[in-house]
């Protein structure tokens, strides 16, 4: 054996090399001195004067370890060095940080120019440079202060352990070529930089401070965990389950490509600036968190944040981005989740913000503020909501940025503006200010007692008879429906007014040129109907000259609509004279006007240019003489202020991402929808239906709407379910079995709109076979319990013909198990309630509204009251009751007890004595509208009792305090929304239905071709069509919908319209349903269509294309002279735009009974507040059978869906031209048009005018794309 000394030449002459510069200089072999033989360490010390030792490692490469400074180091081998050895150890003493020990590595023979190193332990050292060195044991721990390492790598499991140097930049300095999973750095200390040139994956960092780090390679599986400051972090490549925590702040984080996998980035207070080349995925960014351990929300702190800057360069998918974000108890993310103070000051996403398959209920944005908004190309500085979250934030909505919004001092000054032009012209007028989706923001009627009265009325006239030819309405409805139509009818890309309107709805395009086929969109004012369970106005669509629409800094705010000489009624030629009313509007529309290169007069359909106005409007100069403030002329009694100037509300849509596209749907469309509630045992039930179909009996906590299910009840696939896929449930009655306290041996009832009845124990959710009710009158809505002389039995409202039965539930089956309470021809009953020993219930006696009392066992009736009784404090006639209760104090006493009622139209709550009727207490405004409930249930909840069901506004169930119903907390929606998707699954028809992916799948390819299509109406850049999509299943339920950022509003009403239409007109069924609803009053067009050989027996796939040529007023289209189309007028009748035919008549009834509603409100302030908060009107356009909630429409752009020959739905498209809406509806039925032995309508011939003509499906764009 040998021992091996350092050669102190080399010790004294050999000069230390830079880092990089290339190795040391190959040293002479190690003096070997002849000793006895013996066994010895493999060790040696550098110490002294002898400071510097090489060697060959275990490959053959030249080794030179040197120490400058204090201190001894001791060399421990992992064999003999003389032939060829790695080190195992290094053990430095009395070094400070003046100390450096340097290890170089010079390639020879075969080595690979790298050598190993277990450990290196130190009490403190200035500078470690380990040059070629890999650190593959303990790796290196220093006791004291370490100012600077530098090292090939660190290996799986190798670590730094040291304390922090006192070296420039305040901390160690830590440089590697790579490091490798497992590998760590700990400095209990501060990091001043800590680089890794290559790959960085899984390493862990921890230090009180850090001041840089950066990461040349992949840096998957990377930890970075500060006590207090991280200051910047650079990752060159893949950034996946990253993890960056500080205690406090994070400086700049800088990640080059996507961050994904699970990643966070959370500092307990602020961030500077995070900037994301790529996208953000499944991943957490937050300011205001420190995070719990494992980086997870579990054990999290959630405190006030801020982020300066956030960049992504791509999509932000199934992520949480907040400042101040707060989750649930369930740590899932939802709307709302936010502290106040979090600021995000500026956000810029390349891509879209998009949920998908997000363990949160809503992932997105999440702060109280938002500044500087850029998403996927659009500016939204400025359009959040305060304390937005849902999927992508909510970002972006169809009302103008605050910035650039109305506020009550621009509704003031409009108004003033137009109330000057009038009083120039002598007339008083009535005067409606709406913003871009329907609200109202300003209504006034002019009282100057020196010019003519502004009449309170005006009359329909189109120049035709039937339909709503010479209905009166109110000239504030007119008013306020010209202002939403041209706020409605325009976007951003085009301005159209009601003069507009006028010109493309009429028999001829131009109108009065003779053969010339219809208006492009012929029809349309029969859209967004006040009656439409889809989007309203007043009164539809207005084609009357006075409604402009308002803009600045090019952004649509809303319109401006006139009303005054008591005539409703469309431009009829082409270049009509200025109207007064016209002129008014524009009037108010000065300093608000539509940018020139986008009016309606720029844009050109078939050649023709579109009108928009006559005349120009005055110079402010003119009317600065009348001008007068508002306040000043409302206290002198020359204005009536109907409703006062008012901003707007927040917007009905939600803003999502589909398919990679930016856009909007509904919030909620895809959320549990409650049909039936019922208390028991003092706990609440209901069922409800779920977007997958499945429908659930589920039991509630009503403090926190937590639901928890009983049992499936029907499902696609649903083991154990009862009732079919989609079978909706109309009543859920609860059989308390009279053990207090007990449920064992309670059941719950549920009755389905097939007359199915089902019985379920109250405690395990078993159930017992369907059985069918004998008797259909007796298939019974809202039902409730009652105990028959100890026999379970339930009272409810016939869905047929509005009478009250009663109905044995022991035997439904058995016709003798039925009993009518009320006959038919005593009135529809509304709404009714058990007590002890009589039913109440509100009946309709022609417009009057009774309250009665009836014996259960007897049908005994007493009118209590007439509720709409003139001076009654209830109600007035032909308001609605939805909702009565009977809360019973348990006294035994029926003194104490009293009847709970709500008025639906105007939104109050009243306390009746069950005696007489008597108002126990003044009524009280609900203090929300979704308050009004469909049925009313009493659920006691501690010293508390609630009014419980369902609110027809939202389909979910809420909660009145039957003390205080008016205190702000007096109503609370108790289910949440739980919307986990975009769409919802169609109802089942002849066994094929539409699944989610179905419609989402039709969306986006509707929306792909969309984004590639040259719009026809806009006259922005780029010149890229904007519209709306909605697909129905085979019954007319919405099931998804998804609108262009600033596709024009009224298509979201008129999309769904389409594809209703569509689907009505494709049904097996659908001239048997024309013949039977609202009594045969349809049954003409059924057999004027099958006259020309049209059968409506489902046999021929109808577009709206193709029904909306057979509604023309000329068949074939245009061409004088010719027999009307068969859903056209009458015969005897003569046609306008308000008689269309079929789609006129369809809307009548209900109509009517929105007008009564209209003025039994009192006034027309009070009215349109009611409209305004959902409780007028909204009730279906036409009779419930038909699968059109919202009306027919005549023009195009849908086609019914089919998937092995069985009709499954439609899609419909509104916003653009008429051939662009029908070639992006055909595209998204791709993969939807399995027809079977259906034929689509171009294949069928009709005949009429003594010929036959081929009807037509759809009609594309002659040059859809580019041109942009």
């Amino acid at each position: 054996m040998s021992t091996i000394v350092p050669d102190p030449t080399r010790a004294t002459n050999q000069p230390p090399s830079p880092r990089r510069g290339g190795a040391l200089p190959r040293s002479r072999a190690p003096v070997v001195e002849p000793l006895e033989r013996r066994i010895l360490l493999s060790a040696v010390t550098l110490w002294n004067d002898a400071r510097l030792f090489s060697f060959l490692d275990d490959d053959g490469d030249q080794v030179t370890v040197r120490l400058l400074g204090p201190g001894v180091a001791s060399l421990i081998f992992n064999d003999d060095p003389s032939e060829g050895a790695d080190l195992s150890r290094i053990e430095l003493r009395d070094t400070n940080h003046k100390s450096a020990l340097h290890i170089s590595v010079q390639q020879a023979g075969e080595g690979d120019g790298r050598t190993t190193l277990g450990s290196l332990f130190a009490g403190a050292v200035g500078t470690l440079r380990l040059d070629g060195v890999r650190l593959v044991g303990e790796g290196v721990h220093v006791r004291g202060e370490l100012g600077a390492l530098s090292a090939d790598s660190l290996e799986a499991g190798a670590g730094v352990r040291a304390f922090a140097g006192a070296g420039a930049g305040g901390g160690a300095r830590i440089d590697l070529i790579a490091a490798a999973p497992s590998s760590s750095v700990r400095v209990f200390g501060d990091i001043a930089s800590l680089r890794v040139h290559g790959d960085g994956s899984g390493l862990r960092v921890w230090a009180e401070n850090v001041g840089e780090v950066s990461i040349g390679g992949a840096a998957n599986g990377l930890i970075v965990d500060a006590a207090q400051r991280i200051g910047r972090v650079d990752l060159h490549d893949g950034a996946t389950g990253v993890h960056l925590r500080a205690g406090e702040r994070i400086g700049e984080v800088h990640a080059r490509a996507d961050v994904d996998g699970a990643s966070t980035i959370s500092a307990g207070a602020r961030i500077e600036s995070v900037r994301i080349d790529g996208g953000i995925h499944d991943s957490l960014l937050m300011a205001g968190t420190i995070l719990g351990p494992g980086f997870t929300l579990e054990g999290a702190a959630f405190n006030v944040g801020t982020i300066g800057e956030v960049v992504v360069g791509a999509d932000v998918v199934d992520s949480i981005i907040s400042a101040g974000g707060a989750p649930g108890p369930d740590l899932r993310f939802r709307d709302g989740d936010i502290l106040r103070g979090g600021e995000i000051a500026r956000l810029h996403v390349g891509g879209l913000i998009v949920g998908e398959h997000s363990e949160h209920v809503n992932p997105g944005i999440y702060a109280a503020t938002l500044g500087a908004i850029h998403v996927d190309g659009y500016d939204l500085t400025d359009k959040p909501r305060s304390g937005v979250g849902v999927v992508g934030s909510a970002v972006i909505d169809p009302l103008p940025s605050p910035g650039v919004a109305l506020i009550e001092a621009d509704v003031e000054r409009i108004i003033e503006q137009a109330v000057a032009q009038a009083r120039r012209l002598g007339v008083n007028a009535t005067i409606v200010l709406m913003d871009r989706e329907g609200t109202v923001l300003g209504a006034v009627r002019m009282t100057d007692g020196a010019l003519a009265s502004a009449p309170t009325t005006t009359t329909i006239t189109g120049g035709g008879s039937g339909g709503l030819e010479g209905v009166s309405v109110p000239s504030a409805m007119a008013a306020a429906t010209k202002a939403g139509t041209a706020a409605f009818l325009s976007s951003n890309g085009n301005a159209f007014t009601t003069r507009t309107a006028g010109f493309i709805i009429q028999p001829n395009f131009p109108p009065q040129i003779r053969n010339k086929p219809s208006g492009p969109l012929f029809g349309v004012q029969f859209s967004n109907l006040p009656t439409s369970d889809i989007n309203r106005l007043p009164l539809g669509l207005a084609a009357d000259p006075g409604g402009v629409p308002l803009y600045r800094d090019g952004q649509l705010l809303g319109g401006i609509g006139v009303e005054l000489d008591g005539q409703y009624t469309a431009e009829l030629t082409r270049k009509g004279k200025q109207t007064a009313e016209e002129r008014i509007a524009l009037a108010g529309q000065i300093g608000f006007e539509a940018p020139r290169q986008i009016r309606g007069d720029r844009v050109f359909v078939e050649g023709v240019r579109l009108a928009y106005q006559r005349g120009n409007p005055d110079r402010i100069r003119r009317l600065t003489p009348f001008i007068e403030p508002f306040a000043n002329q409302e206290a002198a009694g020359r204005l009536e202020v109907i409703t006062q100037p008012r901003v707007s509300d927040a917007t009905i849509f939600t803003t999502t991402a589909l398919g990679g596209r930016l856009g909007e749907t509904i919030g909620d469309l895809a959320s549990s929808r409650y049909s039936a509630v019922a208390v028991g045992e003092n706990a609440l039930f209901g069922v409800r239906e779920r977007a997958d179909l499945s429908t659930q009996l589920v039991r509630i906590n009503a403090s926190t709407g937590a639901a928890t299910v009983l049992a499936t009840i029907g499902g696609v696939n649903a083991p154990g379910a009862r009732l079919d896929p989609g079978e909706r449930v109309l009543s859920l009655v609860y059989d308390d079995a009279g053990t207090p306290g007990v449920t064992g041996d309670d059941a719950h009832f549920v009755v389905s709109e097939q007359g199915r009845v089902v019985r379920y124990n109250a405690n395990t959710g078993a159930s017992t076979p369907a059985e069918t009710v004998a008797n259909p009158d007796a298939v019974l809505r809202d039902a409730a319990y009652f105990d028959n002389a100890g026999s379970p039995a339930m009272i409810g409202v016939s869905v047929t013909t509005g009478q009250l039965f009663r109905v044995d539930l022991t035997d439904v089956t058995n016709p003798a198990s039925f009993a009518a309470l009320t006959s038919v021809g005593a009135g529809a009953v509304q709404s009714f309630t058990v007590g002890p020993s009589a039913v109440f219930a509100v009946r309709e006696s022609g417009p009057q509204r009774q309250l009665v009392r009836i014996n259960p066992n007897t049908a005994a009736l007493t009118v209590l009251r007439n509720l709409t009784a003139p001076g009654s404090d209830v109600g007035a006639p032909h308001q609605r009751f939805g909702a009565i209760a009977y809360d019973d104090k348990g006294t035994g006493d029926p003194a104490d007890d009293a009847i709970v009622l709500q008025n639906s139209v105007t939104g109050e709550q009243f306390m009746l004595s069950p005696a007489n009727g008597a108002t126990l207490a003044p009524g009280e405004a609900l203090a929300d509208p979704i308050g009004a409930l469909a049925q009313g249930r009493i659920l006691v909840a501690g010293p508390d009792r609630f009014l419980v069901g369902v609110s027809p506004l939202t389909d979910r169930v809420a909660r009145v305090n039957i003390a205080s119903p008016g205190a702000p907390a007096g109503v609370a929606e108790i289910t949440p929304n739980d919307a986990a998707a975009l769409t919802r699954a169609g109802r089942l028809n002849q066994g094929e239905h539409l699944s989610q992916a179905d419609v989402q799948e039709a969306l986006r390819r509707a929306h792909d071709l969309n984004a590639m299509l040259r719009a026809q109406i806009r006259k922005d850049r780029p010149q890229v069509s904007q519209v709306t999509v909605s697909v129905v299943d085979a019954e007319g339920n919405l099931l998804g919908v998804f609108r262009s950022p600033d596709a024009p509003v009224f298509g979201f009403d008129v999309s769904v319209q389409k594809a209703r239409t569509a689907v009505t007109m494709s049904r097996l069924d659908t001239g048997d349903l024309l013949r039977n609803a609202e009594g045969g009053a349809f049954a003409s067009f059924a057999d004027r269509a099958n006259a020309i050989g049209l059968a409506l027996d489902g046999s021929v796939a109808i577009s709206d294309r193709a029904g909306g040529f057979l509604a023309r007023p000329f068949l074939p289209d245009g061409i004088p002279g010719t027999t009307p189309g068969p859903f056209s007028i009458a015969p005897g009748e003569v046609f306008s735009v308000f008689n269309t035919g079929l789609q006129t008549q369809l809307l009548i009834t209900n109509l009517v009974g929105y007008l009564n509603e209209y003025a039994s409100a009192g006034s027309d302030g009070e009215a349109l507040r009611l409209f305004n908060a959902g409780l007028l009107g909204a009730r279906g356009v036409t009779d419930p059978s038909l699968p059109i909630a919202n009306g027919l429409q005549i023009f195009p752009g849908s086609v019914p869906l089919y998937r092995n020959g069985v009709l499954v739905g439609g899609i419909g498209v509104s916003g653009d031209g008429i051939e662009q809406d029908d070639f992006v509806a055909f595209v998204g039925a791709t993969n939807l048009q399995e027809y079977g032995a259906v034929v689509t309508a171009d294949q069928v011939m009709v005949d009429t005018s003594g010929r036959s003509i081929r009807l037509p499906y759809v009609k594309f764009p002659r040059s859809p794309f580019g041109g942009f």
